[in-house]
């Protein structure tokens, strides 16, 4: 287990273990959280008043593209389920098809247009920027007003939506990072190689020597291409070797330590020593879904798409597995990642939207979005530890197992992840494509990004 999961530190943003009791001490447990969910739920307290409008609203949700795993799941159980159930209620989805979320949001801030719901994201989707902005609204006075225990919810992720004390989002999904392998088991198998699927015990020498033994160079074919974007995957291999993107406490790139060094360069040796693969850009999952790379790095959300009934993604024999421990020190890397969902502070069907969010965001539908194919399951151990994902595919009661909670998502102290992530990547891309040698381009990178830690947050 990564030890850095043991606790964790987020500018702004962190709750206090006597805050996440009292916003647990309102409900009794799981259950009640759930009785909450029900239909037609009204309730008063110190800011807000839930009562449901007793005439037909329309509820606004903000989403990305409808080509997305949970978008596609929302549209699909929203009228069949929660319309059917609530006859004064009807969710309209607005599509964000260009840019991010967060851009879009703030675009619409400025025409007083602003959806009901927002989909807010951390490392993807544009990030806080609709919290830090003032857009979206602080959810404590909506849950004290609905009694409702969101505690049981990852404490990490209660962390990642919040910001200077206060929760502006409840969790609709959750993941331990870009930590998961998928195996065509028919390159596999045709070479004699057994992968430990159902207990991981493997390192990351046996993955490149197995991948070195897959990889067919005159066929096209390629053992091992890893995600080298930075934002999840890529910091899963620096955090492997003992290294990390942002420090604890946001205020320093960790990109020129030797550990997270060994983690850059134990990927690039995939195509310049092991030659494992020919290019370190090149889209892995299309080249996995083509049979033609025996090893893909990505979240457990890619398990379910797989899984779902009727996908057209693969149509041979594959497996997953988490991601090979350190060959010396048996550190495995993790981190927190998935989304949640927010109410904007300009809407007036506040009661309405918070009834379709906790709807979205309880247990059963944590559990039944992965059946559906919608990507990772709830950010919740309730959901994890539900025989029924067992049924889907072992390796999230594997994945369970292993850690027992989600190592941290460090953010820069001043809101500027999307800038120093982007001029993260930029640099790299000529270190994947052997340009430029390691050492020239982690100097490179630290002195361009010590300015912008420097700034004040926006």
């Amino acid at each position: 287990m990564h030890t850095h999961g043991l606790r964790k530190h987020v500018h702004g943003s962190q709750l206090s273990r006597r805050r996440l009791v009292s916003l647990g001490a309102t409900a009794a447990g799981v259950n009640a959280a759930l009785v909450a969910c029900a239909p037609g739920t009204t309730s008063g307290g110190a800011g807000e008043t839930l009562a449901l409008s007793k005439t037909p609203v329309k509820v606004r949700a903000l989403v990305r593209a409808g080509t997305d795993g949970h978008v596609k799941w929302f549209k699909q159980q929203t009228p069949k389920v929660f319309e059917a159930e609530r006859s004064t209620i009807k969710v309209e989805f607005e599509e964000v098809s260009g840019g991010t979320i967060a851009e879009k949001l703030l675009v619409l801030a400025a025409g007083d247009s602003v959806p009901d719901i927002v989909w807010l994201g951390v490392v993807a989707d544009g990030g806080r920027g609709g919290i830090t902005k003032g857009v979206l609204r602080p959810l404590d006075p909506v849950l004290k007003a609905d009694k409702f225990n969101a505690s049981v919810y990852w404490k990490q992720a209660l962390e990642m939506f919040s910001y200077q004390g206060q929760m502006y989002g409840i969790p609709r999904a959750g993941h331990f990072g870009c930590h998961v392998v998928y195996v065509n088991q028919v390159l596999a198998k045709r070479s004699g190689v057994q992968v430990p699927l159902a207990d991981a015990n493997w390192t990351t020498d046996q993955l490149t020597t197995w991948a070195k033994q897959l990889t067919r160079a005159e066929d096209g074919v390629w053992g091992w291409s890893p995600t080298v974007a930075i934002q999840e995957c890529g910091t899963h291999w620096l955090r492997t070797f003992g290294g990390d993107l942002f420090s604890q406490d946001g205020k320093r790139l960790m990109i020129d330590s030797p550990q997270s060094q060994a983690g850059l360069q134990w990927m690039a040796d995939a195509r310049f020593k092991l030659q494992t693969t020919d290019n370190l850009r090149a889209n892995a999952r299309q080249l996995f879904q083509e049979g033609k790379l025996a090893f893909m790095q990505s979240t457990p959300g890619v398990v379910a798409e797989y899984s779902a009934p009727n996908q057209q993604f693969v149509n041979f024999e594959w497996g997953a597995t988490i991601a090979p421990k350190h060959a010396t020190t048996g550190t495995r890397g993790t981190m927190f990642g998935g989304g949640a969902l927010s109410i904007s502070k300009q809407s007036k069907l506040v009661a309405e939207s918070w009834e379709w969010i906790k709807w979205i965001t309880n247990k059963d539908n944590g559990v039944l979005q992965v059946a559906g194919g919608a990507g990772s399951p709830g950010a919740r151990d309730d959901v994890w530890l539900d025989p029924r994902l067992a049924q889907i595919n072992p390796i999230y009661g594997l994945i369970q197992r292993t850690y027992k909670t989600t190592g941290p998502t460090h953010l820069p102290w001043n809101e500027t992840y999307f800038e120093l992530t982007n001029l993260v990547n930029t640099k790299l891309n000529d270190f994947w494509d052997g340009k430029t040698g390691l050492t020239a381009t982690v100097q490179a990178i630290t002195a361009e990004a010590t300015p912008i830690l420097q700034k004040p947050p926006a």
